[in-house]
């Protein structure tokens, strides 16, 4: 309906093969690319926290974690699978609490890949207010390159294609010369991503740490 109204239609992260232009992030790469930087830290085990469940951008970003994960011999269970309705702060807090849940303090998963920054601030407020330490305790990363991750301290390490350069190409892309509609060629890119590592990622607890976080919560009870 919207290219009956206008000629020159650019769609950002999503596509619609033959309709219109569209511009993507390489999920697959920005996924490798956080998960190289924490398997290099030394984690093992890792968690999704997925948001906006049943949608492409979801299953594109979770089964590149999985694919990623299973080429460097890291296996990633169900129980350490949270994927949520939306994709929100809320979702992010709620998320993080369901994995506390399911292990308990001293077995969480040491790495978190969050499906974008607002559900990565989400799981940081859940983890600050229930004393859980990042990243000393745990790697919280997410798939993402907006401004929430730098919003406020802690900033957090994410992975994405620049926003800036998406807008960019689109707009290059809405100045094209209008061409006869039966004679036009749709363009469908996709931009690299990069990583940014900020204070939200290092190594995973030693066991001597484990033994006295678990000992603090012991006397938090």
């Amino acid at each position: 309906a919207v290219t009956e109204l206008q000629h020159e239609v650019v769609s950002v992260y999503a596509n619609y093969p033959g309709l219109c232009h569209s511009i993507l992030p390489n999920e697959r790469q920005a996924i490798d690319l956080l998960v190289t930087h924490l398997t290099e830290r030394g984690h093992t085990r890792f968690a999704w926290l997925g948001g906006n469940r049943g949608l492409g951008r979801n299953r594109a970003r979770s089964e590149a974690l999985h694919e990623g994960l299973r080429l460097r011999g890291i296996d990633l269970p169900k129980s350490c699978l949270v994927d949520m309705h939306a994709g929100d702060r809320q979702e992010g807090y709620d998320a993080a609490a369901e994995l506390l849940s399911r292990f308990g303090r001293t077995r969480l998963p040491t790495a978190w890949v969050c499906h974008n920054g607002l559900m990565a601030r989400g799981a940081l407020q859940f983890a600050l207010q229930h004393g859980i330490p990042m990243p000393e305790q745990i790697s919280l990363a997410a798939c993402d390159m907006s401004r929430v991750c730098e919003e406020i301290r802690p900033y957090l390490t994410s992975a994405s294609a620049d926003p800036e350069h998406i807008g960019e190409k689109a707009g290059e892309l809405l100045l094209r010369a209008a061409e006869p509609h039966e004679q036009r060629m749709f363009a469908d890119l996709v931009l690299p991503a990069r990583i940014a590592i900020r204070d939200t990622t290092g190594s995973p607890p030693t066991p001597q740490a484990k033994a006295k976080t678990g000992k603090s919560a012991r006397r938090r009870k």
